[in-house]
């Protein structure tokens, strides 16, 4: 388990880089995608307006 965080951890840092791109979605993915959608809508639409 130790090594898996490890690695974890590497790879978030490799996420934050400016050379990271991000690549094509699995098909399982785009549910997820659409879901994460739909919840950035709602928040921004139920967000107080200061």
């Amino acid at each position: 388990m130790e090594e898996d965080a490890d690695i974890c951890e590497i790879n978030q840092k490799g996420l934050r880089s400016m050379r990271h791109k991000a690549g094509m979605l699995m098909p399982e993915e785009y549910e997820l995608h659409r879901f994460h959608n739909w919840v950035r809508e709602r928040h921004t639409t139920l967000s107080p307006k200061f």
